[in-house]
């Protein structure tokens, strides 16, 4: 019994971080163009070495499609944060939710499907809007039937109607971008010179994707399009980089203008403390099934008196062994279940005790492994003595035996005490980054977002919000107060 609870314990902290782990992994796998599905990035050379950054020319995407052969399509997209709580109103409903202005061709490059609507013409028009499944059933009721209907919208200190042209499923949850609603690229743009900026080759804002035509050697266009921009315009001064974009959310870092890691360190780090648990589980499984199997050596010596075979006795003790591991499987599967809610909370996912291929056959290959290793000892080793010398009693663990079990049992205390101070070491960082003095008093802090014509009248607002006698000061920013690139107005 207390084998099982031992290794079932074992099993479900592993079975938790091996669904977190396989989970990172295929963050962004699911484009069906995913090997040839690329994000292109500025590179400024500056005093501190080269700065990458994710903004590009809002007219990049379609100058690349048109005179680079190897795009098959190109298309830019505003930053999701950008616009992360656009009021959408239809009639006397107004919603809040997150959306972005993406190019024509924007259906062709990534794999999000369509419920209405052409992929080839959806954001073909100005006027049109593409919404969510989970938006159209809130705003209409009933994702059918609503292409052609009107919403408007309050953005970039604009105001639009604009008709749905398609309905998109909704985002699956191991995507990094997500948004209920796109507008097409060109609104942006007009957007931009109505608020006094400029489309060229100088300013940057939108992020550019492309899909490459397949066969196309990513390392001589990555080369071939360095200077790409700086061709274009002879003011430009940032070269051109691309990245896959399903790596972007892994190695989400550059080092000297390269890709280099990210969270995929937190992958590393978590596969290496589950490795850390299931080797303490299986040590652990190990010298309890070595007890157990060196109390029953008087009925080893007398199956093999009565003449059963080593390979018998091996088989017995494999299977035993193997059997235990998967009723601890069974049991670390219940805990699972039960505590996968809570964990969800924690890593802020939606992970769910699925048997897919991949999921399920990692679980029995894990429980067989297991099992494997513990029955290793009684199998392979006790099994080979002759039975006169069991019978006897003249059996003696050699030093050799003796040194591998104690030298087993220090490995298994040492890898828990590193953990232990792991887990102290996190747990005052997190402390430190809780407590830190950020230079303001937060509880006195209020933060709410511009909607309707309040940008228009940016300064009057704030010279009325200063007459009250509970407010120090007032100001206003562009973007959100925690981002980047961002205006202030009102301060001092």
């Amino acid at each position: 019994m207390i084998n099982v609870i031992g290794l079932s314990s074992g099993l479900a902290c592993v079975f938790l971080i091996a669904l977190w782990v396989l989970d990172e992994v295929q963050v962004d796998k699911f484009h069906e163009n995913d090997e040839y599905l690329y994000q292109v990035w500025n590179k400024f050379e500056s005093r501190e070495g080269p700065r990458v950054l994710n903004w590009t020319p809002s007219i990049l995407a379609e100058t690349m499609a048109d005179k680079l052969p190897e795009v098959k399509y190109a298309a830019s997209q505003t930053v999701p944060a950008q616009f992360a709580k656009t009021p959408l109103r239809v009639n006397n409903k107004i919603i809040k939710t997150a959306g972005v202005f993406a190019g024509k061709d924007y259906f062709n490059i990534f794999s999000y499907p369509l419920i209405e609507g052409n992929k080839n013409q959806v954001l073909e028009e100005i006027n049109s809007i593409v919404i969510s499944e989970s938006l159209a059933n809130q705003l209409f009721g009933s994702p059918k039937e609503v292409v052609g209907k009107v919403i408007e919208w309050d953005a970039m200190g604009m105001l639009g109607k604009h008709q749905v042209s398609g309905v998109f499923k909704d985002i699956p949850t191991n995507s990094t971008t997500h948004f209920d609603f796109i507008l097409p690229l060109a609104a942006y743009k007009k957007g931009i010179i109505h608020n006094g900026g400029k489309n060229d080759w100088v300013n940057n804002n939108p992020i550019t994707y492309i899909l490459l035509n397949e066969g196309t050697n990513v390392q001589e266009f990555a080369a071939k399009i360095e200077n790409f921009s700086k061709l274009q315009d002879e003011d430009v001064e940032a070269d051109l980089i691309i990245t896959k974009y399903s790596s972007n959310y892994l190695y989400s870092n550059f080092e000297n203008g390269k890709q280099t890691s990210g969270r995929m360190n937190y992958v590393y780090l978590f596969s290496c403390i589950a490795l850390f648990i299931l080797t303490i589980a299986c040590i652990n499984f190990m010298n309890l099934s070595t007890a157990n199997a060196s109390r029953r050596l008087k009925e080893i010596g007398v199956k093999k008196a009565l003449g059963s075979k080593r390979t018998t006795l091996i088989t017995q003790y494999f299977g035993e062994s193997v059997m235990t591991a998967f009723i601890s499987l069974l049991f670390a599967l219940l805990v699972v279940f039960l505590f996968i809610p809570q964990f969800n909370v924690i890593t802020g996912k939606t992970l769910s005790l699925s048997f897919e291929p991949l999921t399920f056959g990692l679980l029995l290959l894990i429980a067989f492994f297991t099992g494997v290793l513990a029955g290793s000892y009684p199998a392979l080793h006790l099994s080979r003595f002759k039975p006169v010398t069991i019978l006897r009693g003249q059996l003696k663990n050699s030093w050799g035996e003796v040194w591998v079990r104690k030298g087993l049992v220090i490995f298994q205390f040492s890898l828990s005490i590193i953990l232990i101070i792991a887990v102290l070491l996190v747990s005052q960082q997190v402390d430190y980054v809780r407590s830190k003095n950020l230079g303001m008093d937060k509880d006195n802090v209020v933060y709410f977002s511009q909607e309707g014509h309040l940008r228009q009248n940016a300064e009057a607002f704030l010279k009325e919000l200063k007459t009250f006698p509970n407010i120090v000061n007032a100001a206003m920013t562009s973007q959100n107060i925690i981002g980047t690139n961002i205006n202030t107005t009102g301060g001092g």
